[in-house]
């Protein structure tokens, strides 16, 4: 075959063509290219390839373009099951009943409640009201056995208004108690208040605060002994276990802070004793009473006057 060497007209690449064909073809950009001919012109190709070819002028040859289809979607996510949701609410299930079982070990031991065959619980919880009652019983019934122990036991009851007099011992027994599982004994020896205390305050610690207008120290110096604790365990009496409370039924609630004392309470043991002073700040004139851990139901009454 006999070609010839033609320059396409568009995109200018040299391009071998058959010398027998009429028109031939751009391999680059595909425009069509005349084959000149003996007596045709020399522009009659170019002409052609311009009018037909697209507007390439000056661009290179174009890559081949593969169409790769889209990847697919990714598949939809598995459902979580249920059995993990399923052993979360056993396990809180579980922790609630545990925690139900060990309040109700708790207010059994407290109450000492009983459960026999019937399902109502039935609390056995001391009176001592009751108690008192048996106490006369039994005092009115012997009378000439001359036994005074009974009488013994109602004379360590106290209140507000029944509180025990300087020098008598009262005794606490918190034994069944939730917090305070101790026995102790207190007593009253002293009573220091107005300029007396101020002056015994004020030589603890310089930095100690004046009572203030219409206010007075009071300083209550309390024995302590030590009869019994669970697991002999230590004791810890200081001024926060005794409250004031005024004449007319007022607790005083004031947060007073005295230190150097000459006499501070200790930490006890069974059958310890420690000696310190319970203060705080009263109304000029006051004749308060004292109560020894005021939130527990047999709490302990002291008088501060004569």
């Amino acid at each position: 075959m006999e070609v010839v060497a033609k320059k396409c007209p568009n995109c200018g690449a040299q391009v071998n063509l058959d010398c027998n064909v009429d028109v031939g073809k751009c391999i680059y950009c595909g425009s069509k290219i005349y084959v000149k001919r003996e007596g045709e012109s020399a522009d009659t190709g170019a002409e052609f390839a311009q009018v037909n070819a697209p507007d390439m002028q000056g661009v290179p040859p174009q890559p081949t373009i593969i169409n790769i289809p889209p990847p697919p979607p990714p598949p939809p996510a598995k459902k979580k099951s249920g059995v993990t949701g399923c052993f979360t609410a056993i396990g809180v299930i579980v922790v609630v009943m545990i925690v139900i079982g060990v309040i109700g070990a708790l207010l059994a031991d407290e109450f000492n409640i009983d459960y026999d065959d019937d399902p109502t619980p039935q609390v056995t919880r001391s009176n001592n009201n009751n108690n008192n009652n048996n106490d006369n019983n039994t005092t009115g019934d012997s009378d000439n056995s001359g036994d005074s122990d009974n009488s013994g036991d109602s004379g360590n009851e106290s209140s507000r208004l029944n509180p025990f007099a300087l020098g008598e011992t009262g005794t606490f027994n918190g034994m069944e108690s939730w917090v305070n599982k101790f026995t102790v004994e207190l007593k009253v020896e002293e009573v220091v208040r107005g300029d007396k205390a101020w002056e015994i305050v004020k030589e603890g610690n310089q930095f100690n605060s004046e009572a203030g207008d219409g206010k007075e120290y009071m300083l209550v110096k309390f024995t302590v002994k030590a009869v019994e604790s669970t697991d002999d365990s230590k004791i810890n009496i200081n001024n926060s276990l005794f409250t004031f409370v005024s004449k007319d039924g007022t607790t005083y609630n004031d947060f007073v802070s005295v230190s150097g004392l000459p006499q501070s309470f200790s930490d006890i043991y069974e059958g310890g004793e420690t000696t310190g002073y319970a203060y705080q700040k009263v109304d000029i004139g006051d004749e308060p009473v004292i109560v020894f851990l005021e939130y527990e139901n047999n709490n302990v009454w002291f008088s501060t006057s004569d």
